[in-house]
């Protein structure tokens, strides 16, 4: 490297180098955020193999301590054997975590071992290399000139290092072995062989040169931290981050366009934090993991002085006024609501909703918000309100826990027992029901109580005047600086006890939200979890807490709530000052908070993802990773399984994909198999025969009953003894019979489904990615790549063409355009139907095309360009919509999604498909009808070959499991 003129840092090596110790905590944690910093655009390791060497297994040799079939360490070790193989798992396990993180930024990376070591047969080894280093090449001592029977295996993640890939041409034991044995001063033969010879040194110098600058070489890694910048570079603006605080608060707002009417208040506190010391005192408490309020009502009074003194109250009785607690509710929300208006709020009218109590929206209209997203669309059947008579098994088989609850939250004046019964609801109420409690038992968490309101008929009833909206993890990763920096931050995480149950309800709709229990009747005084006025009732609540906060803190800051958890991060600097600003507001409005679920530090768990802003990563919270393992292998146990548990499983996987993008195109077969019910065989006589075939619709579903009680109305007929029905014209293939017929048959009431090859592959691909131990993503965005992009696509019965061009700002451009025939495309697209018309494919051909760019940009940037976020456009509205979903489960938008989503990963190149107009898409239109591309000849162009367009679309066709086109015989 540093004859190639490259920067690159001392080697990280305990001999050599700076003698730097993996094995050390504070030097590894420096590693690694120096790994993550986004400075190392190359990284190799090639960890100590000694204690994998397959020659310990010889005699003469050391005491082995793995072997063939025990590669992770045999039982019955020595202490010194065992602390041998702990070390060298630890080494081996820290060097990968090093490499993920450098290629998390985008950089290459490579892992070396012998090609004979055991290191290749640990499991959770190759399940690393498979999620990060999936090209391979081995080399071949004797190929530069060393005369021994060795070869070493490099694992990539990027295709060059096949460059350096050569093999032994020598016949079986031309080479002399050194395995076991020994040099004259007692050294074993093969350790001479450990240092890569010139030749091989400077072809690796050369794969990863395009991926590292131009400078000077040498740089210490201790003193890595004076190349950061001194403060950190934040994103522009790019308009509004959620924050689930409404459409009028931004996650970042920063530079502040409101007025600083809060001011004079932040002030005093400050200074009050400040001269008082409490602002240490707040932070450390935080972190103390205590339930008790991180300051005394002693300790806060002169806080709420100061507030007086900024307020201008002078007379006692409106202050004691403004400080009053109304019942059924903790809040002030005198106070709460005399700085909203001070703040002119937009939704400060919500104050006079919360004292009367809120409506459950039965026989009067529930409030507007003027700062939340329109409405959904109101259930299309409203059921009737009824009083139902019994609850959920999960309340009936833990009774003892139900009782012990209902008592805290009887006590707590949440819940009211009503004495008459039902006839008293009747009375006392115009509009009563009843639902079924149920038991919320998750590993990890605490029993909750659960009322069922869509039983009882109350939440097809209720329409929502507004939608709410929570915060992702992508509006975290929009907040975050663009680089490291000097100047770190610690995130702030708080909770809101009980959120929902902090809402009373208005006096008249207290008869709808009712259950009951071992007998008795029971009434809600607050809002309880269940019902769905809970959670918009709480999300305006939420809002104006939030839209105050940002108001009052007005520094730079980031900062979200999603329902009643709380994210905010600050420079490390002045953190607990601001985190102590934020506990004395929510103090003095007497916001009830879960403390102990408090944390002031660099890492922290938010809404379960474990995030650490020292090295700007984000992965699952291990308890949940544990937790889905679990689901997943449950689901895998048999061919067969409850849709609860698929459904659960696809909705974690689908959260996970947020952070693992490119797999969610993955996702479709698990979709498709809720619906892939288990089927039955069932003897139907030939009268009962007739019937089926008079009321089935084309698709085989049957309409009505037809008294067989194993085929109940909205069952699908799937084969009649050997036959297989794929549409309703195949019933007349079908011969009458004398004897009775044998049909097989599924029915969406069943809850089993059935898994398919593609659904099974894909859940063993999400555990293969867990097995893997770097679930590690950062949390820094690449930077946005300004560039002309446009694909478009054409296609009549036969015949499919394709063309588009991209465009850098400094002229250089390329394009490409290709005519492809019927025949071509079945043999490129195996999952095409043979008899199809190719235009009614049109969406799936249109978003190859925008696949086709990605890799001119690729070509047009080079190897080793550094991540980027670019637009790419299409005028079709059904590709544009599959991209930015990441999920279709129209046959072959599926598979060419998911290879679109793939070649991101692998290219480093993110895309937002933006839509355009048919009339803005010209050239690219021109383009795929064969046209020649009319374009300015002084800028330099250069065409697309053919051969790499072919290789796309071979890409495109074969890399994809055929998720949805395969036709499984029941």
């Amino acid at each position: 490297m540093v004859a190639l003129g490259r920067m690159c840092f001392q080697p990280v090596d305990l001999l050599s180098g700076e003698h730097i110790d993996l094995l050390h905590d504070d030097t590894f944690a420096s590693l690694r955020r120096l790994c993550a910093s986004g400075l190392v655009g190359a990284a190799a390791a090639a960890p100590p193999c000694s204690a994998f060497s397959r020659a310990r297994l010889r005699p003469g040799g050391p005491p082995p301590i793995r072997t063939i079939s025990h590669p992770r360490g045999k039982d019955c070790l020595s202490p010194n054997q065992a602390t041998e193989l702990a070390t060298s798992s630890l080494i081996h396990i820290r060097c990968r975590e090093l490499l993920a993180l450098v290629a998390a930024r985008g950089g290459l990376i490579w892992l070396e071992n012998p090609t004979s070591s055991l290191l290749w047969l640990d499991s959770q080894v190759m399940a690393w290399c498979r999620t990060h280093t999936p090209f391979a090449s081995a080399v071949a001592a004797c190929a530069h000139s060393v005369p021994a029977h060795k070869s070493w295996t490099f694992m990539c993640n990027h295709e060059s290092i096949s460059s350096v890939a050569s093999t032994c041409a020598h016949p079986l034991g031309f080479h002399p072995a050194l395995s076991g044995k020994r040099s004259s001063d007692g050294i074993f033969l093969t350790r001479q062989t450990a240092q890569y010879p010139g030749s091989l040194a400077s072809l690796l110098a050369s794969v990863a040169s395009p991926f590292v600058d131009e400078g000077q070489a040498g740089h210490s890694v201790r003193a890595w931290t004076s190349l950061l910048p001194t403060a950190a570079c934040w994103p522009p603006p790019s308009g509004r981050v959620e924050d689930g605080a409404g459409l009028c608060s931004s996650a970042t707002p920063f530079p502040p366009t409101q007025s600083d009417v809060l001011g004079g208040l932040r002030k005093a506190w400050c200074k009050r934090l400040l001269d008082s010391g409490l602002h240490q005192q707040i932070a450390s408490r935080l972190l103390s993991g205590s339930k008790t309020n991180p300051l005394s009502e002693a300790e806060l009074a002169p806080f709420l002085a100061d507030l007086r003194d900024f307020l201008h109250v002078e007379s006692e009785s409106t202050w004691q006024s403004l400080l009053s607690v109304l019942d059924g509710q903790p809040f002030r929300l005198n106070l709460w609501h005399c700085l909203s208006l001070l703040c002119s709020d937009p939704d400060s009218d919500y104050f006079h909703v919360l004292r009367e109590g809120v409506p459950l929206g039965i026989g009067s209209a529930i409030p507007v918000c003027p700062v939340m997203h329109p409405p959904a669309a109101p259930d299309a059947v409203r059921l009737p309100l009824e009083h139902c008579e019994s609850a959920w098994k999960s309340a009936l088989d833990n009774a003892d826990v139900v009782e012990s609850l209902l008592k805290g939250e009887v006590d707590a004046g949440w819940i009211r027992e009503v004495p008459g019964g039902d006839a008293e609801l009747r009375r006392l109420y115009q509009y009563t029901a009843v639902g079924k409690l149920g038991l919320v038992l998750a590993p990890g968490r605490p029993p909750r109580l659960v009322v069922d309101s869509s039983v009882s008929g109350v939440t097809s009833n209720t329409h929502l005047p507004n939608r709410s909206a929570n915060p992702s993890l992508m509006d975290v990763r929009r907040s975050v600086p663009i680089s490291d920096s000097l100047d770190q931050l610690v995130a702030l995480v708080l909770d809101v006890a009980k959120a929902h149950r902090r809402m009373l309800i208005r006096p008249a709709d207290r008869g709808l939200l009712c259950f009951r229990h071992a007998g008795r009747l029971y009434q809600c005084i607050t809002l309880n979890f269940g019902a769905r006025v809970s959670s918009f009732f709480w999300a305006r609540c939420a809002g104006l807490l939030m839209r105050l906060l940002k108001r009052l803190l007005r520094v730079r800051h980031s900062s979200w709530i999603y329902v009643d958890d709380i994210l905010a991060f600050f420079n490390r600097l002045s953190a607990p000052l601001w985190a102590s600003v934020v506990v004395v507001l929510l103090l003095c409005l007497k916001i009830p908070m879960s403390w102990h679920k408090g944390t002031l530090s660099p890492s922290v768990v938010w809404i379960g993802w474990q995030m650490d802003f020292e090295c700007f990563t984000v992965r699952l919270d291990p308890s949940k990773l544990s937790r889905l393992i679990a689901l997943a292998n449950q689901v895998l146990n048999s061919r067969s399984c409850p849709v609860r548990d698929l459904e659960r499983l696809t909705g974690k996987l689908l959260w996970l994909s947020s952070l693992f993008r490119c797999f969610r195109p993955s996702l479709a077969p698990l979709y498709a198999d809720q619906h892939s019910y288990t089927p039955v065989l069932t003897a139907v006589s030939p009268e009962k025969w007739q019937a089926l075939c008079d009321n089935v619709d084309s698709h085989l579903v049957l309409l009505r009953s037809v008294g067989i009680a194993a085929i109940p109305v909205g069952s699908k007929l799937l084969r009649v003894g050997q036959t297989t029905l794929t549409c309703r014209r195949d019933l007349c293939r079908v011969t009458p019979e004398q004897r009775r017929l044998w049909v097989q048959s599924s029915c969406p009431s069943r809850s089993v489904c059935q898994l398919s090859d593609s659904s099974c592959q894909v859940i063993r691909m999400w555990l293969d990615l867990a097995a893997s131990g770097s679930d590690v993503r950062s949390l820094i965005l690449p930077p946005r790549l300004e560039c002309t992009a446009f694909a478009d696509a054409c296609a009549d019965a036969s015949s499919v063409g394709m063309g588009g061009f991209v465009r850098l700002h400094d002229g250089r451009q390329l394009f490409f355009q290709t005519q492809l025939a019927k025949p071509q495309m079945l043999r490129l697209f195996q999952w095409l139907p043979s008899d199809c018309s190719l235009q009614s494919y049109i969406a799936t051909w249109e978003l190859a095309s925008q696949a086709a760019l990605l890799f001119l940009l690729h070509r047009l940037l080079g190897d080793g360009h550094l991540p980027c976020h670019t637009v790419f456009r299409s005028d079709n509205s059904a590709a544009e919509s599959a991209s930015w979903k990441g999920l279709s489960m129209a046959l072959g938008l599926c598979s060419v999604l998911r290879v679109f989503f793939a070649l991101q990963e692998s290219l480093r190149i993110s895309v937002h498909v933006d839509h355009v107009p048919g009339i803005s898409n010209d050239i690219a239109d021109g383009l795929s009808r064969g046209h020649a591309c009319r374009s300015d000849r002084s800028q330099k162009e250069v065409r697309s070959p053919r051969t790499a367009l072919q290789r796309l679309f071979e890409e495109v066709s074969s890399s994809a499991v055929l998720l949805l086109s395969e036709r499984r015989e029941l």
